[in-house]
C-alpha cells in the first residue's frame, strides 16, 4: 500500500528533509543515486529537486527512495503534491505543459479529493451530512464515462471532480446496503480519474487514483468492480514502466477472475477479457511473444462466447477490441509486418471513439516505422478530424507529432505544421 499521502509533503521538501536526515551534501546524493541508477545525476540536479524547480523522472525517483531509504512510491505522492503547488502559484516557478481547458482546476479538485486525510476524507463546501442521491451519482459517473469513450475530454475532466467528490461524500455518509453501493461508485470514480489521467501523462495522479479506488473496491463485494480496478492499476503499472510489478497483478487478477466466470455473466466476461488485453500489452513490451499470443488467444475465445462487442464497465470488450490489440501488442513488440497483417482483421468503426482514435495512433506508428511519412500525417489528421481533444492531448499523439518533425519530409509537411500550431493553440487556451 502506499504511504499515508498526509504524512507525505511536497517533493522538494522530502529529498531535502532526507538528504538532510543522512547528513550528505548534494553532490553525495547525487553519487548514490547515480551507483542505482545507470542515467548521470549531478549535484545540482539535486539542488533542482530541492528548490521545486524540477521533479525527477519516475525512474530516478526510484533510485531516490533507494538512496533516501524511503518506502516505494513516496516521491511519486510527493511529486503529485509539488505539481499542485506549483499550478496553483504556493510551490516554485516550475513550468508544466497545460492539458485541457479548465483542466489545472480540475486536476487540482481531483488531487485534493484523492490526496487529503488518508485520501477519502472529503467534505463539501456546505458542510452538510447529507450524501448525494446514489442514482443521480450513477448517472454522473456514466456521462463521465460516455464523454471519455466519445474523446470529449475537456467535458470529462470538466464533470469528473464533481463526481469524484460527491463519491467521496456518499461514501462517508451513507450507512446500511447505500454504503455498499456508495463504495462502489466511489471506487469506479478512482477507474474513471485513472484512466483519463494516464493519457493525459499524469501518472502519478492516476496511481493514486487506481491504488484509492482499489483500496475502495476490496471492501466493495463485487467481483467485477475489484477486477475493474486490478485492471486499472495494471495499465497505470504499465505507464510508469512497472513491467514485472504489473505482470504479477495481472496474473494474481485473472485467478481471481476465473472463479467468478463460472457464473457465465458477460460483466464477468467483459472484465476478465480487458484484463487479459492488458496483461497482454504488458508481456509485449517485455520481449514475450509466445505469452502475448496466448493471452490474446484466450481473449478470443471468451469473445467468441459472448459473441458481439460489448461494453459492460466501460471495457469496450469483444472481438473488435481482441483484435484492435492484435495490432497494439504487434507495435509494441515492433513486429511491424505483423501488425500489418492484423490489420486486415479490423473494423475499427464498431468501437467506441477513444478506443478507435487508439487504434489510429497505432496505424500511424505502422506508417511511421514504414518511413511512409505521408501516410501517417494523413492518419493522424483523420483521427484529429474525429477527435481534435483526443488528439491534441493524449501523449501519444505527442509522441507520434514529435517523431514525425524529426523526419526531413515532415519537417517540409505544412500539414503536419498546422497540426502542430492547432496543438499547441489549444494548449495555450488552456
Amino acid at each position: 500500500m502506499l504511504p499515508d499521502p498526509a504524512d507525505i509533503g511536497l517533493f522538494a521538501d522530502v529529498v531535502r528533509a532526507g538528504r538532510n536526515q543522512l547528513e550528505l551534501s548534494q553532490n553525495d546524493l547525487a553519487a548514490a543515486v547515480c551507483m542505482i541508477h545507470r542515467p548521470t545525476v549531478t549535484g545540482n540536479d539535486i539542488a533542482r529537486y530541492e528548490s521545486g524547480k524540477r521533479i525527477a523522472r519516475h525512474e530516478t525517483r526510484r533510485a531516490l527512495e533507494q538512496a533516501l531509504g524511503l518506502p516505494v512510491l513516496t516521491l511519486d505522492i510527493a511529486a503529485a503534491k509539488q505539481r499542485a503547488a506549483n499550478k496553483s502559484g504556493t510551490g516554485s516557478t516550475q513550468v508544466s505543459m497545460p492539458t485541457l481547458a479548465g483542466a489545472p482546476s480540475a486536476l487540482g479538485r481531483i488531487r485534493a479529493a484523492f490526496l487529503d486525510s488518508g485520501g477519502y476524507g472529503f467534505h463539501d463546501g456546505a458542510g452538510s451530512d447529507q450524501p448525494p442521491d446514489l442514482d443521480d451519482l450513477a448517472r454522473s459517473l456514466d456521462q463521465v464515462m460516455q464523454a471519455y469513450q466519445t474523446s470529449r475530454f475537456d467535458e470529462m475532466l470538466t464533470r469528473l471532480p464533481d463526481v469524484v467528490a460527491g463519491a467521496h461524500h456518499a461514501a462517508a455518509h451513507c450507512r446500511g446496503r447505500n454504503r455498499r453501493r456508495a463504495r462502489q461508485t466511489l471506487a469506479l470514480s478512482g477507474q474513471a480519474s485513472a484512466m483519463v489521467l494516464t493519457k493525459l501523462g499524469e501518472h502519478d495522479l492516476a496511481w493514486i487514483a487506481s491504488e484509492r479506488g482499489l483500496t475502495v473496491a476490496q471492501d466493495a463485494d463485487d467481483p467485477a468492480i475489484l477486477g475493474s480496478l486490478q485492471r486499472s492499476m495494471v495499465h497505470t503499472l504499465q505507464s510508469h514502466g512497472r513491467t514485472e510489478a504489473s505482470t504479477k497483478l495481472a496474473e494474481r487478477t485473472a485467478d481471481d477472475l476465473r472463479t467468478a466466470l463460472k457464473a457465465g455473466s458477460e460483466r464477468e466476461i467483459s472484465i476478465y477479457g480487458t484484463l487479459l488485453l492488458a496483461a497482454s500489452m504488458t508481456a509485449a513490451r517485455a520481449g514475450e511473444r509466445s505469452t502475448v499470443d496466448e493471452l490474446l488467444d484466450e481473449a478470443e475465445h471468451h469473445a467468441k462466447q459472448l459473441g458481439h462487442d460489448t461494453n459492460h464497465l466501460w471495457t469496450a470488450f469483444g472481438p473488435t477490441n481482441v483484435a484492435v490489440h492484435r495490432v497494439a501488442t504487434a507495435v509494441a513488440h515492433d513486429d511491424i509486418a505483423g501488425a500489418e497483417r492484423h490489420l486486415r482483421a479490423v473494423n475499427a468503426g464498431a468501437l467506441p471513439s477513444e478506443r478507435r482514435i487508439r487504434y489510429l495512433f497505432d496505424v500511424a506508428m505502422i506508417a511511421l516505422r514504414r518511413d511512409r511519412t505521408d501516410e501517417a500525417i494523413a492518419t493522424m489528421l483523420e483521427a484529429e478530424q474525429l477527435a481534435p481533444e483526443q488528439v491534441h492531448h493524449h501523449v501519444m499523439a505527442q509522441q507520434i507529432v514529435a517523431h514525425l518533425r524529426d523526419s526531413k519530409s515532415g519537417r517540409q509537411d505544412p500539414r503536419l505544421a498546422q497540426l502542430d500550431r492547432r496543438t499547441r493553440r489549444a494548449h495555450a487556451a488552456a
